[in-house]
């Protein structure tokens, strides 16, 4: 086994006076450097170095392999931009090095085979002047530089942390197989992970270039991952992908130790589980070079009891075994989960620090009773709400007050933001217009509902959408769509309930040539019947857009009715109702056994103002809303002993 720490020592050695004068300048940013490398003395390496560099802090390295038709400034840009800049990142404030590939006509890091030097010599290069963590080096390489990073990874795998892969450009089934004349020494992928990210549309991956691959790293006993990018060709991923691929990579590495086992993924509890009995599910894994054939598992929830359970079995380097612990019991509300591995082997863990995994989790109670959203608060995503999409890139946002566009003869107009049917001047917008995000998918969920008391739920919301006509400057070939979908297992599965696009989710029923802005006009009611749903104590709701590079798209008062409340029920002693519901002009308060008690009805709007004061004298008595706006209203009835609440809904 190769010492990569030794060697990291050696080749620092080798390069004497020329790293003393480069490490002295320690440039910061984007910049490039030349070498001299294969008798070319200005071959490019492109570098960014954050600008918070810090000479007594040890940096991440990332090598990044460009593809054909880039260059390799190119190359450390996306890096830059989309993999070490957000805080967010496993490699944030990583140090990039992109090297050029050489002048041939593929930009082919393999040919002449001696290119590859450059790889070796980016690595060493970036150690001389700066102060690089040489446990943390991965290599990345994109199309043609993928499939350079993938042999060259497995060669050298053990100068990485992992090999990050975008679209690498296999060129036939037959090369993937390792049957012409380039070759891949899969044996070696055991020894180092691996992530494979691909878009959904890339035809690397349509005509059968990549899978081989993938079933070649399985069959090696590869700690391998893929990922599949909708609506995405052959590009680099988006930041999501990127993280992920990372996050992956991080947790699968090999410490080149001898006995180091590590707790490398929590499989259950989810972030909400709907239970408050929770058996907990986590991934161990060997991060050691010694097979691993014992080792101890410990798990705590909250600051409770650390529980151990001793495993044995036998994993090669980087091999996996899921453990299935013993049932917990939990309070409502919020809980932390640790599992972390001890006595590697029945010896010293070598690396305690990549022992543990930590997960915060929800227990729920019984979903809320109401929902009555006009995103007219201040707060969004709402309490209780949350986006999840396929990348980070685009959410669906709040619009209030006024939205800037532009008129006939392009010039600047402020357009007032108009809510469901003109009742507020806010709701909620999905950009499908800007942008190709064919195939993507973006939700925004509700919390979870309790409809086990319901007689007759019902889903409904305000929708506004135009599609673009042919006449426009970006008719799309493929459909805008909204999807609304459930969940009754804390969302780790949905079901679709309803699902509209195109001139069908038209809310004015045309098309249009411009991007769309709603006025009262064009808004629609939408209507789901959840029959299909009475008894579950926790549904959840997402309101889906399938963009297809078309217009935008909003919603507005998504509302909940049918559900029988605590209120509800207290009134059932009066069989109390009001009818019609949703009313337009009239409605009546209906009182059953109504026996002349002083009852009072008031009427308040979603901002607790009151709208109206009467008070009631029947049995059956009735009250007008013709002045009040389109809307929701919360209806109070007070008696001598009680006050109890209803809504109704205002719909002209």
């Amino acid at each position: 086994m190769k010492n990569r720490s030794f060697l990291i020592k050696t080749l620092s050695l080798c390069l004497g006076i020329l790293s003393l004068q480069f490490a002295a300048a320690q440039t910061k940013g984007s910049f490039d450097r030349t070498v001299n490398f294969s008798g070319n003395p200005s071959w490019t390496l492109s570098y960014y170095v954050p600008a918070s560099y810090n000479p007594a802090t040890k940096y991440k390295l990332i090598i990044a392999l460009h593809g054909m038709g880039m260059t390799p400034q190119d190359m450390r840009d996306v890096v830059r931009d989309y993999g070490v800049t957000d805080p967010a990142s496993p490699v944030y404030n990583a140090i990039v090095v992109a090297p050029w590939a050489g002048s041939d006509s593929n930009y082919n890091f393999w040919y002449p085979v001696s290119d590859t030097g450059i790889i070796t010599k980016s690595i060493v290069d970036a150690i001389s002047a700066y102060n690089i963590d040489p446990e943390y080096i991965y290599l990345n390489g994109f199309s043609f530089g993928g499939r350079a990073a993938l042999r060259y990874g497995l060669i050298n795998y053990w100068r990485f942390r992992g090999i990050e892969l975008w679209a690498p450009a296999i060129q036939s089934t037959q090369e993937a197989n390792n049957q012409a004349s380039f070759t891949y020494p899969y044996q070696n992928a055991k020894y180092i992970p691996i992530c494979i990210t691909v878009g959904a549309e890339d035809g690397y991956i349509q005509d059968q270039r990549i899978p081989p691959v993938m079933v070649q790293l399985a069959a090696a006993g590869a700690m391998a991952k893929v990922q599949i990018e909708l609506g995405m060709d052959h590009m680099s991923p988006s930041s999501d992908y990127m993280f992920s691929a990372y996050d992956f990579l991080d947790k699968n590495a090999s410490s080149y130790k001898l006995n180091d086992a590590g707790v490398s993924a929590i499989l259950s509890p989810f972030d909400e589980e709907c239970s408050t009995t929770i058996t907990p599910s986590v991934v161990i894994q060997n991060k050691g070079t010694n097979n691993l054939t014992s080792t101890t598992v410990n798990y705590q929830m909250d600051n409770g009891t650390v529980n151990t359970y001793a495993w044995s079995g036998n994993l090669i380097r980087l091999g996996t075994y899921t453990v299935t612990l013993p049932a917990q019991t939990v309070s409502v509300g919020t809980h932390v989960f640790k599992a972390y591995t001890t006595l590697p082997n029945g010896a010293t863990d070598a690396v305690p620090a990549n022992d543990m995994i930590t997960r915060n989790f929800k227990s729920l109670t019984n979903g809320s009773l109401t929902l009555s959203e006009g995103f007219e608060g201040a707060v969004f995503p709402p309490v209780g709400w949350k986006q999840v999409g396929t990348d980070r890139a685009w959410n669906w946002e709040k619009l209030s007050g006024s939205l800037l566009t532009t008129d006939a003869n392009g010039n600047d107009v402020v357009v007032p933001i108009t809510g469901g049917f003109g009742q507020s001047q806010s709701c909620i917008m999905f950009d499908n217009y800007v942008s190709d995000k064919s195939g993507k998918r973006y939700s925004i969920r509700t919390p979870q509902y309790d409809l086990s008391g319901s007689a007759a739920p019902v889903l409904t919301y305000d929708y506004a959408y135009v599609p673009l006509g042919s006449g426009s400057p970006n008719p799309s070939p493929i459909p805008d769509s909204l999807a609304v979908l459930y969940s009754t297992d804390c969302g780790s599965t949905w079901t679709q309930l309803l699902k509209k696009g195109g001139t069908a989710l038209s809310s004015t029923g045309g098309t249009m040539n411009n991007y769309f802005i709603p006025t009262a006009s064009k808004w629609k009611k939408e209507t789901i019947n959840l029959s299909n749903l009475i008894g579950q104590s926790h549904v959840m709701f997402s309101f889906e857009s399938r963009p297809g590079w078309d217009n935008l798209l909003y919603l507005d008062n998504i509302t909940l009715t049918g559900v029988t409340d605590v209120a509800d029920q207290t009134l059932q002693d009066n069989s109390f109702a009001i009818f019609p519901n949703p009313v337009s002009e009239e409605a009546t308060v209906s009182i059953e056994n109504y026996n002349g008690e002083k009852t009072e009805l008031n009427i308040y709007n979603t901002f607790e103002e009151k709208m109206l004061v009467r008070e009631i004298k029947s049995s059956a008595d009735k009250f007008s809303v013709s002045d009040f706006p389109n809307g929701i209203y919360f209806c109070e009835i007070k008696s001598v002993n009680k006050t109890i609440r209803t809504k109704i809904i205002v719909a002209k």
